[in-house]
């Protein structure tokens, strides 16, 4: 993909695709490059992170298990000549609460995501959201939708 993004005109080959003198429009408006962002807690899933990412997204952590899981992926990224500090490190936690926020920050998390389910009327999500925000101690970037 990001040949395809660069290239006016791209070719690749690798292990599972292959292709030449192909064309793909509309390019990413920003240096032809959109950040590659991999989900996924396993070891596995680190070292595709450290091999090629911009960005590791571990879901559904337990608190607990989110040090471990940073600290192998910036084992990782030094095997391959990286810095953790080059990704963005996003996690969502099984059992959060605002308390754990700076232990996250002091570990290296960029972005913490909160999962929660929404109201299923649409006119009850601006008090969902501000709801939650409170709760997190966080200014929401959400404002009624009109009707």
């Amino acid at each position: 993909m990001r040949t395809l993004w660069a290239d006016d005109v791209a070719s690749f080959s690798g292990e599972f695709t292959r292709f030449e003198a192909v064309r793909v429009n509309p390019k990413p408006v920003r240096g032809r490059r959109i950040p590659v962002v991999l989900g996924g807690n396993s070891d596995a899933s680190l070292e595709r992170v450290a091999a090629f990412g911009d960005g590791w997204y571990g879901f559904n952590l337990p608190t607990r298990t989110v040090a471990g899981r940073v600290a192998a992926l910036a084992e990782q990224c030094a095997r391959r000549g990286r810095s953790l500090r080059e990704l963005s490190v996003a996690v969502a936690l099984a059992d959060g609460s605002p308390d754990v926020l700076p232990e996250l920050a002091g570990l290296g998390v960029t972005e913490f995501v909160v999962v929660a389910t929404p109201p299923a009327e649409p006119a009850a999500a601006t008090a969902w959201v501000q709801d939650l925000a409170a709760q997190w101690d966080v200014t929401p970037s959400v404002t009624a939708l009109p009707g």
